[in-house]
């Protein structure tokens, strides 16, 4: 093979560092036409606007959530409200069918000489039956004397409904006729009894919670 003169070698020299210059000054050709991998995520706003939606949705959802167990907390106390109520009811009927009015216990100095508050009853045996109403603690209270108690025997009253749980805001004790019949002109005529009564929680969320009612009972002792 013959080989290049001397000026030809530097010449041919000479080009292919320049060559080798331009090639390293240029990006490879890979870099110029890849986009690169493609990385996937939320933006900082994206964020926020999720956590706002998502807070919104858990104060709807809590709110709702709160308001139904108020209510069946409410429905529950009602419930029970009424239950109280109306075993209160069925005790004083069975003492009014099975009593009479004790008209003597109405006279001054009497137990029964606070009409409304108070109610005094007496069966055939002379057992008495006393309805008293606590207006400081609100709490209608009952008590059973036998006949044969003394005069100086204390009276043990008991609540007619719990009074650590309910109070009694309004009662009223009425009856017909005001006199004993057996000294009127109609002595068989049967007395009777208007009772009226209204309940309330004693504490708690749901004071507001009032049921009234009330009854007349005939005695059924004459």
């Amino acid at each position: 093979m013959k080989a290049l003169p001397r000026h030809k070698r530097l010449l041919t020299g000479v080009k292919i560092k320049m060559l080798n210059i331009k090639s390293l000054c240029q990006p490879p050709i890979w870099k110029l036409n890849s986009k690169g991998p493609k990385v996937s995520g939320f933006t900082l706003i994206e964020l926020l606007v999720a956590i706002v939606i998502i807070g919104i949705m858990l104060t709807l959802v809590l709110g709702s959530y709160w308001t139904f167990l108020q209510t069946q907390q409410k429905m529950a106390m009602s419930r029970e409200l009424q239950s109280e109520v109306r075993f209160a009811f069925n005790r004083f009927t069975d003492k009014v069918r099975s009593s009479t009015i004790d008209y003597s216990s109405y006279a001054p100095g009497q137990p029964c000489a606070i009409t409304g508050s108070n109610l005094c009853l007496v069966s055939l045996d002379g057992t008495k039956h006393l309805f008293a109403y606590d207006s400081t603690d609100q709490v209608l209270n009952m008590a059973v004397v036998p006949a044969t108690a003394a005069a100086s025997d204390p009276i043990l009253f008991e609540p007619l409904l719990s009074p650590d749980k309910f109070v009694v805001t309004g009662q009223n004790f009425d009856f017909s006729p005001t006199l004993d019949p057996s000294i009127l002109a109609n002595p068989q005529l049967q007395p009777k009894v208007t009772f009226y009564l209204e309940v309330s929680p004693r504490s708690g969320l749901y004071q507001d919670l009032v049921i009234e009612s009330q009854t007349t009972i005939s005695s059924r002792q004459y």
